[in-house]
């Protein structure tokens, strides 16, 4: 066969000159992509509410107790795990304040707050919020 490519079509050419196929990707698809559509459309226009249901798989009068099986057996357990994996294997270390280092560009106080001493935010916490010069010292 020869191909010959003009300005995005191809041709190709059979074993006899005069019969040449016109080929354009794109329009090959759009078409088919078309037709399948109509052909969607058709179906669901045919289709009827029952057939619908009929479709979906049958319940069993019994099945809750499957899901009861599952809960206990599969959703317990996890539940438990998860919790002792929280707060069972942890070893405190979240609770201590990080390691004060004095940037420049955190904590600046240009103005105090209105309330008062005017250096702890309204949600400050001793523990875990710095001052501008440090950490709070815990007496305990």
């Amino acid at each position: 066969t020869v191909r010959q490519q003009l300005t995005g079509v191809h041709f190709i050419s059979t074993t006899q000159p005069s019969l040449s196929v016109q080929l354009q990707p794109s329009a090959l698809t759009m078409s088919h992509l078309a037709r399948t559509y109509v052909k969607f459309l058709q179906q669901s226009k045919t289709s009827t509410l029952g057939q619908v249901r009929q479709m979906s798989a049958g319940h069993d009068p019994d099945g809750w107790k499957m899901w009861k099986k599952v809960f206990f057996l599969v959703g317990i357990p996890v539940i438990v795990l998860g919790h002792v994996n929280a707060f069972g294997m942890s070893d405190g270390s979240e609770h201590m304040a990080p390691e004060f280092v004095p940037y420049d560009h955190l904590r600046i106080r240009t103005k105090g707050f209105p309330w008062g001493d005017g250096n702890h935010s309204l949600i400050h916490n001793n523990h875990l919020n710095a001052l501008p010069n440090g950490y709070e010292e815990h007496e305990e």
